[in-house]
């Protein structure tokens, strides 16, 4: 995904909550504007924040969350691998 589609994404992600909430937003582009200044100062200062926020968003979408461990099944069973982006959930968490 492209960071232009993330960003739409979480754009998209936080209008709803705020409508869900009871706060929709008064005057739609000045918000969606925050809403992206916001996301590129915190890119700006911890690089790879917005694909992060995305991909949990898209984990959260398809029922699941991003944990950091990916399963691996073999001949004589399972182990987990640390994975940034992996959404499997190890027994111990």
């Amino acid at each position: 995904m492209g960071a232009g589609e993330d960003i739409e994404l979480i754009v998209e992600h936080n209008l709803t909550v705020a409508i869900d909430s009871g706060h929709p937003p008064r005057q739609m582009d000045s918000w969606i504007a925050s809403v992206k200044a916001e996301l590129h100062r915190q890119e700006a200062r911890r690089p790879g924040h917005i694909a992060r926020v995305a991909q949990g968003i898209r984990a959260r979408q398809n029922g699941r969350r991003v944990t950091g461990w990916r399963e691996e099944r073999g001949t004589h069973g399972i182990s987990y691998t640390p994975d940034k982006e992996g959404t499997d959930r190890p027994p111990w968490l």
